[in-house]
């Protein structure tokens, strides 16, 4: 028996964090065929001990355990945003591989800290923005590359959510005090939008709040200009009485790429519509290859990244990039590209 290779070798990973979103991360790391879940952390031991008898882990409230535990490859830190930082710098410091929950840190100068400590290592670290592994997503993408509508020039993005007093009170209050509509939901299209379109040259925000029992803003107005007279127009809201499917088009000099909840089409000035390549290609067998979640195929590229020793797909310059956007939209003010440091 040759025994194990690296390549063989199940990573074993340790969740940071106790929270709903760290059960979505067990369950998706424990379907990837290449790992394994040894710890649970959470300061509370009674809340890691809960989540761990449902997935038999280990629950630790001590994090240097885990750190000093060499058979530990990497951490997935899904606390509250404002930990995230720092304790995704004491695992790269111990040598872990470490994919964070968005967004990379509250702190832009955490953020900061983290990109730095990363830089000087040759470890993984990457941030969740799971709806890049979207096909529909990928295949707009690709559909601008191969210029199928033209030059674009406007994209247009909406995102009109409901969130409940309990939601922004649940857990220890985090949400209503920092977990506004753009650090918490409006990230992920921002993410995408600039990996569309690189780092906009000018940023304006409105931002106001409309419930009156939270500390953060609940909605935001964005227009972002990016190189060659590219401009997107962004909304969000997470104080509207019923939720709607999100989305956004992109509009070109030759046609329309939109995104929703359920479709994706191009369409030609002349209104002929393009049926969608995925399901022309697939057929019926499309849904299979889909069947895993959108964070499954994040994980599983995060993996394959440490395996590998590749860069993932959500680099952490892409992550400090998106989260630097919010933070200027949050002063509440128009910013030039000389403004930019």
């Amino acid at each position: 028996l040759l025994g194990l290779t690296y390549f063989d070798k199940k990573i074993t990973f340790a969740i940071v964090g106790a929270s709903n979103i760290a059960e979505a991360h067990i369950i998706n790391v424990q379907k990837c065929l290449s790992a394994q879940i040894k710890y649970i952390f959470s300061e509370d031991i009674a809340r890691a001990k809960r989540c761990s008898s449902r997935y038999y882990i280990k629950p630790t409230s001590n994090y240097n355990e885990i750190l000093d535990d060499n058979d530990v490859d990497a951490v997935v830190i899904t606390t509250e945003p404002q930990r995230h930082a720092s304790l995704a710098i004491k695992a790269i410091q111990s040598g872990k591989h470490v994919l964070i929950e968005k967004p990379l840190d509250s702190d832009i100068s955490m953020a900061k800290k983290v990109l730095e400590e990363a830089n000087k290592s040759s470890l993984v670290t990457s941030v969740v923005s799971q709806n890049r592994f979207d096909p529909k997503i990928l295949e707009m993408k690709k559909q601008m590359k191969i210029n199928l509508i033209g030059e674009p020039f406007l994209c247009e993005v909406r995102m009109f959510w409901s969130r409940s007093l309990d939601y922004y009170s649940s857990g220890n209050g985090w949400r209503g005090k920092i977990g506004n509509v753009l650090i918490n939901q409006g990230i992920h299209l921002i993410d995408i939008v600039i990996w569309f379109f690189g780092y906009p040259k000018r940023i304006e925000s409105s931002i106001y709040k409309v419930k009156d029992n939270i500390e953060c803003y609940d909605n935001a107005i964005l227009t972002l200009q990016f190189e060659h007279n590219i401009w997107a127009n962004m909304v969000f809201s997470t104080a509207c009485s019923d939720s709607e499917p999100y989305g956004f088009r992109i509009y070109g000099t030759k046609g329309t790429l939109v995104y929703d909840a359920d479709n994706i089409y191009s369409r030609k000035n002349q209104g002929i519509q393009f049926k969608n390549k995925l399901r022309q290609l697939f057929g019926n067998r499309f849904r299979l290859k889909v069947e895993k979640s959108l964070l499954q195929l994040q994980i599983e590229n995060f993996i394959d990244s440490i395996i590998n020793k590749t860069t993932p797909a959500v680099s952490l310059k892409e992550a400090y990039d998106t989260l630097s956007v919010i933070k200027k939209c949050e002063k509440d003010s128009c910013y030039s590209f000389s403004d930019y440091s």
